[in-house]
């Protein structure tokens, strides 16, 4: 064994020739120790020595309800108030760790909480994400020598399914706006029967409008997006006059936004639709109808019919009808 001085480690050479490097550190208030095997040469088991003795001699103890404290400002700072808010939210689940030091927290402990989600993809992979961040800033703050975020597990990430609206809802939805006059069950109409994404909807403006002429310009998503046209069926003209051109389309928040449009929803007496599967029932209904592939895909404004596939969902009843009246037509 090769002494050295205090406070620089312990040095051991091994029956097989191989060294030994023991380091240990009081810099918590109690004795820790690392280890690691097999360096051929005393001149690497040194190395590794001096710079392990210096993270741990420069760790302290801090809570993860400390570190989390001293670290968010200053992410928060470089990031979106939606962003942060979804931190904040991620923070708010993890009060089993608040008091515990982070140096005691290990992979077992994140990936509890992490399981303990609801069992959805982002939920989980922002909650790993939080612990990423705040082990690296304790790393580069002295706080730790290690990050174990990489060891964590997350679900496999599937798409979400999507449910356009059947004919009946959409009924349901012309029946709740007559009686309601409810400016949001009028922007679902409005999206279901143009495809138009909802920002597109909440950032129209007048100017943009042709009535007369059955189209609007619209698109943030892409070129292509920003060029095309809205097509306007006679229907869903008024709808557009009022809320678009008349202003009657609320300006308020996307969170606003959904939760008027799911009581909308609920009090029409649908089914839950997130705001995207309007859009979805549009391709679906043209696809139905047998409008020709091209058209559908200027109508959704997409660069190719391969994107707009993703976009048709026929039922199991629409698809029966269609193959039979295609393969077995009735006979006159």
């Amino acid at each position: 064994m090769a002494k050295r001085g205090n406070g620089q480690g312990t040095i051991i050479r091994e029956p097989n020739g191989t060294y030994t490097a023991v380091a240990t550190s009081y810099a918590t208030g109690e004795r820790r120790t690392k280890k690691k095997r097999g360096f051929i040469r005393k001149r690497d088991a040194s190395v590794w020595l001096a710079s392990v003795t210096w993270s741990m001699d420069s760790t302290r103890p801090v809570t993860f309800k400390e570190l989390y404290e001293e670290w968010s400002p200053l992410y928060f700072a470089t990031v979106s108030a939606k962003r942060a808010s979804i931190m904040r939210g991620i923070y708010a689940k993890c009060t089993r760790l608040y008091n515990m030091r982070w140096i005691d927290i290990g992979v077992k402990h994140m990936q509890q909480l992490i399981n303990d989600q609801p069992e959805t993809y982002y939920p989980r992979r922002d909650m790993k994400v939080l612990f990423s961040l705040m082990g690296q800033y304790a790393i580069v703050s002295g706080y730790a020598d290690r990050d174990f975020s990489g060891a964590l597990k997350l679900p496999q990430k599937t798409p979400p399914h999507k449910e356009p609206f059947t004919p009946e809802e959409v009924d349901m939805l012309w029946k709740d706006y007559e009686e309601t006059n409810d400016p949001y069950t009028g922007a679902a109409l409005i999206m279901i029967y143009t495809g138009m994404r909802y920002g597109e909807l909440t950032q129209a403006t007048p100017e943009f409008v042709h009535l007369d002429d059955g189209y609007m310009i619209g698109g943030r998503k892409t070129e292509a997006g920003r060029a095309g046209e809205i097509i306007l069926v006679p229907i869903i003209r008024p709808l557009v006059k009022r809320l678009v051109v008349d202003g009657g389309l609320p300006r308020v928040s996307d969170t606003a936004f959904r939760k008027h449009y799911e009581r909308a929803l609920l009090r029409a007496g649908t089914r839950p639709h997130t705001i995207h599967e309007c859009r979805h029932t549009t391709a679906t209904v043209l696809a139905i109808a047998g409008v020709p592939p091209a058209i559908i895909s200027d109508v959704m404004r997409h660069t190719s019919y391969v994107q707009t596939m993703e976009y048709t969902h026929a039922s199991r009843a629409a698809k029966l009808e269609a193959v039979t009246s295609a393969l077995h037509p009735e006979k006159p």
